[in-house]
């Protein structure tokens, strides 16, 4: 029988309560950027009202932008509280039904009123109106991300907050051309509506979800604290554990880059580029296929992308497509530089999201979010508020932007450090071992199907059986705390340009042609020196992807050395035809790359018997024994799963 651990996930558009909140933040997020391109239309209809030569600039987005972002700077703990306090269903549909009254009204006022107020009391109402819509909007982020990892297993959070992410800029997408078309063919009073009805769509599909209890109360309260109380217990959390809080400060460093980028971006489009102010809704939407793309690639990485890629490389990249952004004198080549920005930035968000779903338990997950909104808004506005406040501001949006792109890059960079230096290894190592994992987690699904067994320190030798040319990048990506140094057949080790990543990796060429003494005592010395050495006990990839014989080789060195055998059995690979074909085809559907160990073997009672060929046969028949045992507890597919035989 096949462990569960084996088994793959049902999909995510089969759980029916992750859909319909998907359904709802599409139908959302729609909604909001349809509202955002009437409300930026209306305020300058006023405006022209006033002035008929009024040009659009930074200035008045940037205003809209602070009032969108206050309400979840004073309101985060508060609405975080909540989220933790109450049903954080019933907290999404009352914000939902709270944004149709406030639309409703203050539309009504505004049609009713417009030839009576001048048009600077109708643009405060305006900022007013938003501002109250944003509290709702503020109640309803922390109750939907504090939920989702409630609703979706671990292992499909990653995807989750990907599929989220994608499908939230879709609907962004489609609302600025939504937006844009009702200002163009419809009359504006009434595609102020719109938002209205896109609340109440939301507010239904989150009615329609039938949630488990854990899902839907945070937590198993006994006994209601007092709010402050709750208040000081989220802030202690965050004070407490380090990884959390560091996340959101990187959080507060994406959102003050996206709220210069954003907000300054409607001076740059009209007034350095001359184009139209509807024509910033078609920019916006290309910018939204970045994010598409960005976000579709994270989800490829089921288990999520190293840090150092998924932060530090990715701070680096958008911090070098804003550069070119700043340089670009016509709108297309801008255009691209912004549209790769968002791309990355995308990888940046999903990858921090996800991060602190996962070290944040549930009970007091809603409070941490609301705390980081808090962080985030305060960021956004920090740098809207001189925009909103300077109207020569779109003056030097071009330098803020390049000044913004350095202090990003310096960050990545920093990041970089940090990261590699926690690893204890030589940086071309660390960076090689990296890049290893986050090609498995995007490309192979790669995962860890139980708890690593490889000593944290110490001399070992660490075997698994070989079906590919990419298996000692998987059991290098499977061992979280030591480098990995493998033995592999010389006529592989050379093929460029692997070459210098095993190099890096302090890879062992063996030549499998004759007796090749020097490749066994350079083991031996490693071995000497406490390494961890990484070795295929059937000598060759095998052509079929059953267990081949067991050779010699590891139970020689295991016995001259007096170390521990570590097996590991790893599944998913595809059957062996070529090098080039093994590392660009993807498991099939249903199938991902994983690695299963075993409990380390110990051969202390042959002793000094180390050129005794019955003991080395029978050190090898244990050790393709546990990897067998393995295989016939992990394996799903049939055709691997035969009778395993140990050769001389």
């Amino acid at each position: 029988m096949v462990d569960s651990a084996a088994t793959t996930e049902p999909s995510l558009f089969r759980n029916r309560n992750f859909m319909l909140l998907w359904a709802a933040q599409i139908i959302s997020a729609l909604g909001d950027r349809i509202h955002f391109v009437v409300i930026l239309a209306i305020i300058e209809g006023l405006f022209r009202q006033a002035d008929p030569n009024y040009k659009p600039g930074g200035q008045e987005n940037a205003q809209l932008t602070v009032m969108l972002m206050l309400p979840f700077l004073l309101f985060g703990p508060i609405t975080g509280m909540i989220a933790d306090r109450f049903s954080r269903r019933k907290v999404m549909i009352v914000a939902d039904i709270a944004r149709i009254l406030i639309v409703i009204i203050a539309r009504f006022v505004f049609l009713y009123e417009e030839h009576v107020l001048s048009p600077k009391v109708l643009y405060a109402m305006i900022l007013a109106s938003e501002f109250f819509i944003a509290i709702f909007a503020a109640l309803f982020s922390p109750a939907r991300l504090a939920m989702l990892p409630t609703i979706v297993s671990p292992g499909q959070l990653l995807q989750a907050n990907s599929m989220s992410q994608a499908a939230g800029t879709v609907a962004s997408l489609l609302g600025f051309v939504i937006g844009g078309g009702l200002i163009a063919y419809l009359n504006i009073k009434y595609a102020m509506f719109a938002g209205a009805a896109t609340f109440f769509l939301s507010a239904f599909f989150l009615f329609m979800m039938k949630l488990p209890p854990k899902a839907n109360m945070p937590a198993e309260i006994t006994h209601r604290k007092h709010p402050l109380r709750e208040l000081r217990e989220g802030i202690a959390y965050l004070m407490e554990h380090r990884r959390a809080r560091q996340t959101i400060y990187l959080m507060l460093v994406f959102w003050a880059c996206g709220g210069v980028m954003m907000t300054g971006l409607t001076g740059v489009i009209t007034k350095h580029f001359g184009l139209r102010t509807d024509q910033y809704a078609y920019f916006m939407g290309v910018v939204g296929f970045g994010m598409i793309l960005g976000a579709a690639l994270c989800s490829l990485a089921r288990n999520g992308l190293p840090k150092e890629f998924g932060i530090a490389w990715v701070m680096v990249l958008i911090a070098l497509f804003f550069f070119l952004f700043t340089l670009q004198t016509h709108w297309l080549a801008a255009l691209v530089m912004l549209f790769m920005a968002a791309a990355f930035g995308a990888v940046l968000l999903v990858t921090l999201q996800t991060l602190l779903q996962r070290i944040v338990p549930n009970y007091i997950r809603g409070r941490v979010i609301g705390v980081s909104d808090i962080v985030t808004a305060l960021g956004i506005i920090v740098v809207a508020l001189p925009i909103a406040l300077n109207p020569h501001i779109d003056e030097y949006a071009r330098p803020i932007l390049a000044v913004l792109a350095v202090g990003l890059a310096i960050i990545g960079f920093a990041l970089m450090v940090y990261y590699y230096h926690q690893q204890h290894l030589p940086l071309p190592a660390a960076i090689a071992r990296r890049a290893c994992s986050a090609y498995l987690s995007v490309w192979k699904k790669f995962r860890i199907g139980n708890a690593c067994r490889i000593p944290p320190e110490g001399a070992c030798i660490f075997v698994a059986n070989h079906t590919t040319g990419y298996d000692p990048i998987v059991l290098q990506a499977s061992s979280k705390r030591r480098l990995i140094q493998f033995m592999m057949a010389k006529e592989y080790y050379e093929k460029k340009p692997l070459h210098y990543l095993y190099k890096w990796l302090r890879v062992i060429p063996v030549n499998r042609t004759g007796s090749d003494t020097a490749s066994v005592r350079a083991a031996l010395r490693a071995l000497k020196d406490g390494a961890c050495l990484g070795m295929f006990p059937e000598g060759k990839i095998s052509p079929d992807g059953n267990l081949q014989d067991g050779r010699h080789g590891v139970s020689m060195l295991a016995l001259m050395s007096g170390c521990k055998v570590v097996p590991a059995y790893i599944s998913g690979t595809n059957i062996h035809k070529n090098m080039l074909n093994d590392f660009l085809s993807r498991p099939g559907s249903g199938r991902q790359v994983s690695v299963y160990f075993a409990a380390p073997l110990e051969f202390s009672e042959f002793e000094g018997r180390e050129r005794d060929d019955a003991v080395r046969e029978e050190v090898t028949r244990r050790i393709m024994g546990a990897i067998a045992a393995l295989r016939d507890r992990y394996e799903t597919d049939p055709t691997r799963r035969g009778t395993t035989r140990v050769g001389s």
